[in-house]
């Protein structure tokens, strides 16, 4: 079995560029605008969002996310069977950029993606998940 981890312990590129971006399926979303969108992540309920306080305060069940044009564009690719390298592929093409600047932004916007619970990274094996 071939060892995805490098020397510092975190994923190799390669395990990297063939991981699959998943929506979190939690997640809802809807058109901003023309070219924008604006996606809610569910919040976890805290012990305090609960009667009694919620009979006083309001609590938000969930947070919106707001994605510009081209978060949009990276969204809509992140469709559970296309692989970050595709993606890069063609976000450098559709943006004249070479593969390494696209590249360094998808995953930039990848990772701050998965921290904010939009998308899950799986990887080529099922039982792979990266997050």
């Amino acid at each position: 079995m071939e060892n995805k981890l490098n020397p510092e312990g975190s994923l190799s590129l390669s395990a990297l560029l063939s991981a699959v971006p998943v929506r979190n399926e939690s997640v809802r979303w809807e058109k901003e605008s023309i070219k924008t969108i604006r996606v809610y992540v569910p919040l976890r309920t805290k012990w305090f969002m609960g009667p009694p306080f919620s009979w006083l305060f309001k609590f938000s069940r969930e947070r919106a996310v707001e994605l510009d044009v081209l978060g949009t564009e990276v969204w809509n690719m992140c469709d559970g069977k296309t692989s970050v390298e595709i993606i890069v592929e063609a976000f450098a093409k559709a943006h004249k950029l070479t593969f390494h600047e696209s590249r360094l932004s998808i995953m930039e916007f990848l990772r701050l993606i998965t921290r904010r619970g939009l998308i899950v990274l799986v990887g080529t094996n099922p039982q792979e998940a990266l997050h």
